[in-house]
Parts: structure tokens; sequence; C-alpha cells
């Protein structure tokens, strides 16, 4: 994931750079021991022994600019807005490519949707199919990568809690409903019940965070604004960890104390706050319309188990015609409704979780499990 700590830590540098000077700023920021901290030290040092000629990462950049205008005696004001500028520049960049990201997926996903239909037109190979369902989770990687981290989830309780019910619910069908595990109808159930067990559980800390978007102006733009006139009462308290890294800078600002530095942490800040809307926003947008493809894909492939007397009467009557023998042995073969049970089944949770990640999280893609397998459900009939 992106790491917010970086993030704060850019800022907390432009902001004790102009004013410390680059060499202070870095050990400062270092004090706290993390390893996100010392980066700025580790690239300080690097400078020091042999120079930065072209800059890979941002900070690289930031201290190859300070060293630059504090030899040449640039003023502070113009030090900080210059720092500034590419600073923001690297957020927007951070917001851009978060959003190319997004889109690949929706529209890699949605055409794999599309593609396992036409392939079905060639192949009942079942397995064909699902394999080519797994390739969705390769998306996952590359959202995780990118996505801004803005909380810490307790996923021990949630997954113990659910591995337990569902040894509970498999012990009961294997040895008291006397029910077959590789039933379908079974696996179903007990993904049915992992699923509510992991939502228990997980869902108050999600609702949580659900509460901390939705007042996030007030709970850290605000208490930024207020250090202008009210430096000493003012406080961040919260879980998320967007809330304990910016308390960082409201520290900050309370060491200081001072409206010309409390106001260029309060535009820092500003930035900040409008990548983290973008991307939630972005996110809930582009995940949305993910389930819609695989919904597609069971809608067609339902209505093929439907037809399914008539395709196999027309595949045995046109048996000579070698341009026909093909597509309807096919689709003679994929008209099963076992094989569409255990296609529907796997699809649903996987599309779940990449549609969960997409949105937010993991853990909210197993949540939308029994919602994706009772739209499922409703398209296929009931």
């Amino acid at each position: 994931m992106s790491n917010l700590r970086r993030l704060i830590n850019m800022l907390i540098y432009i902001l004790l750079a102009p004013v410390l000077g680059h060499e202070e700023a870095c050990h400062v920021i270092s004090e706290e021991g993390r390893k996100e901290d010392k980066i700025f030290l580790e690239i300080l040092r690097k400078l020091k022994a042999r120079g930065i000629i072209s800059p890979r990462t941002i900070e690289e950049e930031l201290l190859t600019i300070s060293k630059n205008f504090e030899l040449s005696g640039v003023d502070p004001t113009v030090y900080f807005e210059y720092l500034q500028m590419k600073v923001i520049e690297h957020l927007s960049l951070l917001k851009k490519r978060y959003t190319d990201i997004l889109s690949a997926v929706l529209t890699g996903v949605i055409g794999i949707f599309m593609f396992s239909i036409i392939l079905s037109l060639f192949t009942g190979s079942v397995i064909l199919r699902l394999l080519i369902l797994m390739i969705p989770i390769v998306f996952v990687l590359n959202v995780h990568l990118n996505q801004i981290e803005l909380v810490k989830y307790n996923y021990k309780v949630p997954i113990i809690a659910s591995l337990t019910s569902t040894l509970i619910g498999l012990m009961i069908a294997r040895y008291m409903l006397h029910l077959s595990i590789m039933n379908v109808s079974t696996i179903e159930i007990l993904i049915i019940v992992f699923s509510i067990s992991f939502s228990i559980f997980y869902l108050p800390q999600f609702i949580k965070f659900i509460k901390f978007l939705l007042t996030i102006n007030s709970r850290i733009i605000r208490p930024i604004h207020e250090l202008l006139w009210d430096p000493l009462k003012v406080d961040i308290r919260g879980s998320t960890l967007i809330e304990r890294e910016v308390k960082r800078l409201v520290n900050l600002g309370k060491s200081i104390c001072s409206p010309w530095f409390i106001s260029r942490i309060s535009r820092l800040v500003d930035s900040l706050v409008d990548l983290v809307k973008s991307s939630v926003r972005n996110s809930i947008m582009y995940g949305i319309f993910i389930p819609a493809g695989f919904l597609l894909v069971v809608d067609a492939l339902s209505m093929f188990t439907t037809f399914s007397p008539s395709i196999t009467s027309i595949s045995s009557v046109n048996a000579y015609n070698i341009y026909n023998v093909p597509i309807m042995l096919s689709l003679a073969s994929i008209c099963n409704r076992y094989q569409l049970e255990i296609f529907k089944l796997v699809g649903t949770t996987i599309t779940s979780i990449v549609t969960g990640k997409t949105i937010h999280s993991i853990g909210l893609g197993i949540c939308l499990i029994p919602i994706m397998l009772l739209a499922c459900k409703i398209i296929t009939g009931l």
C-alpha cells in the first residue's frame, strides 16, 4: 500500500527544511526510529557522500532542491513554496495513477468476464472457465500496492470466529445432517456461514471507518484551522492511521505556535485530505461496476442451461454439419446445472473479493459474498 507515514514525513520535511535547514529536518524526522522515518536520513548520507545526479524518488528530489536552495541563499518563503509545489505535484500524480489503475482493473475484469462467455461457445471445460475467473485476483495485488492505507483492521478475531463457525457447520452437515461435503449446496452454505461470521466482527470496525470518512472535515481539517487561534486546546483523537499521523503535524504546529507556520500546515493537510477523499470516491465509483460483468456471465450461462434440451437435440440432428458441431456440442456440455453452480460459487467468491478490495478492503469483499450469491440466485432463479 501507499505508505501514509511517508507522505506525512514529506509534509514535515517541507515545513521544517526552510526553517531549520535540510540536515536538521532529516534528523528531526528520523527521531522516532521507524523504517519510514529513516528514509530522509539515508538519502542525506548518500547526498553527502557522492551526491545525487538524477533523483529517483520524491524524497531524493526534495533533498537535492533543498541543498541547492540553501547554498544559493534563497528566501525561506520561496524555498517553502517551491517544495510545496513539488509535493502537491506528487500528490496529484498519486491520485492520477490510482485512478488509472482502477480504470484498468474495471476494464480488465469486465473484459475477462466477456471472454469467458465467448469461450463457453467453443469449450465446455468448467476447469478452464474457472481458471479464467482466477485472473482478476492478480488485479487485487495491483490495487493493494497503490491504495493509501487509512485504517488498520483487527482481522484476527473475525478470522478465528469465521473458521470456528465454519468448522462447526461442517461437523453438523457431515455427522448430523449426513450431507456430502462435495455437494455444491453444502459448500455454498459453509461459505455463507464463514462470510456472516466474519462480517459480525469486521463490520463494526468498518462502520467506524465510514463514520470517520463522513466527518473527516470536522475531525482533521477543523482542528488544524483552530490551531491558528487556540493552539493549546486543539487535539486530534482517533484510532485511524490518518488521524494518528496528522496528529504529528498538530504537535509540530503547537511546538512552533506561529500563525504563518500553522497556515502552511493547514494548506498541506488540505491537499492530503483532498487526495484521501478523491481516492475513496474513485474506489467506490469503479468498484461498484465490477459485479455487473460477472452477473452478465451468470445470466448468459443460465440462459444456455435453460435451453439445454433443445441444444442437445439440435447438436445431434446437425451432426453432419461440420460448422455447427463444435459450437452445439460445447453448448450442450456447458448447459449443465452442476457445472453452472460450481462456476457461480467460485466466480461469486472471487468477484466479491475483487470488488471489496477495489472499494476498500478484502474484508469488505468477504462480507459481500452472501449479497453476490443472492444476486446470482435471483438471476438464475431461486
